[in-house]
């Protein structure tokens, strides 16, 4: 799960249905569907909710700052 501290990043995805939910996986193919997130916002969050594999691709419009949390303290936090 990362937060971002500085910096804008883009996340591509195309929707696929992963453990009977409708998801987003990346779209090398359909660069039209993406999402800009700004500081203070999150990605990868699938991954510790839904123990799934990557579902997006990013890419840093600039230097970027993230912050960092991995699966185990996720869930050391929810206790």
């Amino acid at each position: 799960f990362f937060i971002i501290l500085t910096g804008s990043v883009k996340i591509i995805f195309q929707t696929e249905k992963i453990k009977g939910r409708e998801m987003k996986t990346p779209s090398i193919d359909d660069q039209l569907n993406y999402k800009i997130l700004n500081e203070g916002q999150s990605f990868g969050e699938n991954a510790l909710i839904y123990d799934t594999k990557r579902t997006s691709t990013v890419k840093c419009f600039e230097n970027c700052e993230f912050g960092v949390l991995s699966k185990m303290n996720y869930w050391k936090i929810l206790g």
